[in-house]
């Protein structure tokens, strides 16, 4: 008949106080925030042989999760391997229950004495927020659990009844070190004079921690939260530093994440924004901190005739310098400022294409070329009229109205002027009667015929990537784009006696009507 032990009412069992060579105690570990799987050792002492034991720790549970008591590693492994054990946990308590034989043939095995034995593995997650410095207890009492779980080792000599003895309890504690870490500070710059306010973020900081600015404490230091340090930087000599982060756990250093200057000039704009690379364009340098011995840039080349003004203002003559956008540069004996792009040279602009080309006026186009500017510096004229809604987009695309073509008008020249020059395309758009690309409407492979090759040519072009010569025979329906409406349009033309494509059709032709189509080249 199998025996059941149950350490809190065994019968014919009496209790007696540990004489101090019988402890259990728990070993204090160090840890790290977020740290999981923390193991802390549950040792004993017994000067005499034990059959069994039991105990019960509180720990915080603001600092500590408990995830689970193992006897794996422990004293009680091979011949003392326990026929009982259970793990045993609260809301904020953990311990074990052990007893070597608890069934049939009972042969009363024991542990033998010992001392700092590795009695209990017992594991923990440390939270997140823990920070340098948190200690948590683990406190072992015999007044947790319901019914309560006695601190109790349990002794039977063969022959004899059970008896339990009360050890002497030592509670350990879970020390949480861990050094701070700087991952950045903002601003990353100030004036040497101090009084720049910064932010410092990183990790593992609490209320100890101190923050150095080029070796020198913050000033008005808070530190908001485990992440967060704010304060004002000292007065420092001009040069770049390091940020340093410490507590006693440790010191954490952003090496040069700090500069401190001087009287650095700032640029702040140039006006115009754009000049011709010849050079010779009439500038003005706006920004701050200038004096007489400020030098200017241009794209690495010196301001011509360089006149100081004040603090805030030098004119000078840009020098000549290939296309393209340049930065502006002011230098002084304590530092630069930089514009990035601050200044552009321009060659004369050129028109490449324009789209659409052709229809009866009254339609936005966009235009194609290079050296464009921007609506402040470039006139753009119409068959000779200034144009509306101009919108410049980048240095090789605009956009802008093309007024209604006028009776009698055959086509309408396009003239753009800007710093770097001029440019006239005297047949930019046909208004019907000119020589533009022609195409049949409909015919996307340009054969001459309309069959269903030419939706297929459609589709490829929507979904395979397909060239094509001109978009205007792809708009099979002579709506403003190209989509596959047009291929379901042609498809029923060809099967289901659906209406023509509209001109031109079956002749070749420009396209009569103003659309977002044009073409590359003629298709007929």
């Amino acid at each position: 008949m199998q025996r059941k032990l149950v350490l809190a009412a065994v019968a014919a069992v009496w209790a007696v106080a540990a004489s101090g060579a019988e402890t259990i105690r728990v070993e204090s570990v160090t840890a790290t925030p977020g740290q999981t799987n923390l193991l802390v050792r549950v040792l004993i002492d017994h000067s005499a042989p034990i059959y069994a034991m039991s105990f019960a720790l509180r720990y915080p549970t603001a600092g500590l999760t408990f995830t689970q008591a193992s006897l794996d590693g422990t004293v009680f492994t091979g011949a003392a391997a326990p026929e009982y054990f259970q793990a045993l946990s609260g809301a904020d308590y953990c311990g074990a229950a052990i007893v070597l034989d608890v069934n049939e043939p009972y042969d009363e095995r024991t542990l033998p004495a010992g001392t700092a034995q590795f009695a209990c593995a017992l594991y923990f997650d440390v939270k997140a927020t823990a920070v340098c410095g948190d200690a948590y207890a683990l406190d072992l009492r015999g007044d947790l659990g319901s019914p309560v779980i006695d601190c109790v080792f349990t002794t039977v000599a063969p022959g004899t009844i059970s008896k339990s003895v009360v050890p002497v309890l030592t509670d350990g504690t879970v020390s949480v070190s861990v050094a701070p870490i700087i991952a950045s500070i903002t601003p990353n710059r100030g004036s040497k004079d101090g009084g720049t306010a910064v932010t410092i973020t990183g990790q593992h900081f609490n209320a100890a921690t101190a923050a150095a600015v080029g070796d020198l404490a913050l000033l008005n230091k808070v530190v908001v939260n485990s992440t967060t340090i704010t304060g004002t930087t000292r007065a420092h000599a001009v040069g770049v530093v390091d940020v340093v982060a410490s507590n006693s756990c440790g010191a954490a250093t952003l090496p040069g994440g700090f500069t401190y200057f001087g009287i650095e000039p700032i640029v702040a704009e140039v006006m115009p924004r754009w000049g011709i690379i010849t050079g010779g364009t009439d500038v003005t340098v706006i920004g701050e901190q200038f004096d007489a011995s400020t030098t200017v840039t241009f794209g690495g080349l010196p301001l011509l005739s360089k006149t100081f003004v004040n603090a805030t203002t030098i004119i000078g003559k840009a020098p000549a310098h290939a296309a393209g956008p340049v930065d502006v540069v002011a230098t002084n004996a304590v530092g630069s400022g930089t514009l990035i792009a601050g200044f552009a040279y321009v060659g004369a602009p050129t028109i490449e294409s324009v789209m659409p080309a052709s229809g009866g006026g009254d339609v936005d186009i966009i235009v194609v070329g290079t050296g464009f500017t921007d609506t402040s510096d470039m006139t753009v004229l119409m068959g000779g009229n200034p144009v509306e809604g101009l919108d410049v987009m980048s240095g090789e695309v605009f956009s802008c109205h093309v007024p209604a073509c006028g009776a009698g008008v055959t086509w309408l020249g396009l003239m753009v002027f800007t710093t770097g020059g001029s440019v006239n395309l005297p047949q930019a758009y046909n208004c019907g009667g000119g020589t533009g690309p022609t195409f049949r409407r409909g015919d996307a492979n340009c054969d001459g015929m309309w069959d269903i090759a030419d939706a297929i040519v459609i589709l490829g072009y929507l979904f395979s990537g397909r060239t094509v010569k001109c978009l205007d025979a792809l708009n099979a329906n002579d709506s403003d784009n190209v989509d596959i409406a047009d291929a379901i349009y042609l498809l029923k033309y060809l099967f289901t006696q659906g209406t023509p494509p509209p001109p031109p059709f079956e002749t070749p032709g420009t396209d009569p009507t103003p659309d977002n189509v044009g073409c590359a080249e003629s298709c007929s």
